[in-house]
C-alpha cells in the first residue's frame, strides 16, 4: 500500500468526513456570530449552509436555487461556478479582505480546493471584522 493511497483512505473515512464537517460547521457558526446573523445554529446542517452564507453577504436565501444552475447541462456546469466564484468575492469584501487577495484566494481555490477551506478558517477565527450592513442580523 502506498503513502498516496492511505492518505486516501484516511480522507474518507467516515470518522475523517465527520471532523471535517464539523471543523467546517464551527467556521460558519463563528462567521454568522462575527456578522451579526440570525439563527447561526443553522450552520451544523448541511443545506441551511447556503443559506447562512447568503446572509452573511446580505442576500435573500433564495440564491440558494442557484444550486440547480448546475442540473442544466453545459450552461449550468460554466455558469454556476462563476456565479458562486462571485458570491466569494463577496463574502470575502464584507470581511475587508484585500480584493487581490480574494481573487488569489478563489482562483487558486478552484485548482487547490483546501486553500479556500483554510482560508475561510482563517478568517472565521481572526480578529477580522465583519464590514457591512446585515439585514439578516439579530
Amino acid at each position: 500500500m502506498s503513502t498516496f493511497s492511505g492518505l486516501q483512505q484516511l480522507t474518507q473515512s467516515p470518522i475523517m468526513l465527520f471532523a471535517i464537517y464539523l471543523v467546517q460547521a464551527f467556521g460558519f457558526y463563528r462567521l454568522a456570530q462575527k456578522a451579526g446573523v440570525k439563527n447561526e445554529w443553522i450552520a451544523f446542517i448541511p443545506i441551511l449552509q447556503f443559506i447562512l452564507f447568503f446572509h452573511i453577504v446580505d442576500r435573500s436565501a433564495w440564491h440558494i436555487l442557484i444550486v440547480l444552475l448546475f442540473v442544466i447541462p453545459v450552461i449550468g456546469w460554466l455558469t454556476a461556478p462563476l456565479i458562486f466564484a462571485y458570491f466569494q468575492y463577496e463574502f470575502y469584501q464584507r470581511f475587508g479582505v484585500e480584493p487581490m487577495l480574494g481573487v488569489v484566494v478563489i482562483l487558486v481555490g478552484v485548482f487547490v480546493p483546501i486553500v479556500s477551506s483554510v482560508f475561510f478558517l482563517f478568517i472565521a477565527f481572526s480578529e477580522m471584522v465583519y464590514q457591512g450592513v446585515n439585514r439578516y442580523g439579530n
